[in-house]
C-alpha cells in the first residue's frame, strides 16, 4: 500500500473506533455532501431541538441536491 492508502485506512479505522464508543456522528462528517452540510452544522442549528426533515431541508436546503441525505434520515438522524 502506498503512504495515502495506509492514512486513509488508518483514518477510518479511528472513525469506526470513535464511533464504536459513542454513538453520535462526528461533528466534521459530511451528511449532504453535495452542499458540504456536516453533522456538526447541524448540530449548530438545531441547538438540542428534534431534527425536523422539512425544518432542515427549507432552512439548510438539506437534500436538494441528489437527495440520498434524505433517503438516509432515519439511519443519521438519532446520531445527530
Amino acid at each position: 500500500m502506498e503512504f495515502d492508502e495506509l492514512t486513509l485506512l488508518q483514518e477510518a479505522r479511528e472513525i469506526l473506533e470513535l464511533e464504536g464508543k459513542s454513538n453520535k456522528i462526528p461533528d466534521e462528517q459530511l451528511i449532504c455532501e453535495c452542499l458540504c452540510i456536516s453533522a456538526g452544522e447541524i448540530r449548530n442549528y438545531l441547538k438540542g431541538n428534534k431534527a425536523d426533515l422539512d425544518v432542515l431541508s427549507r432552512e439548510l436546503k438539506l437534500g436538494s441536491g441528489c437527495s440520498s441525505c434524505l433517503k438516509s434520515f432515519k439511519q443519521w438522524v438519532d446520531k445527530i
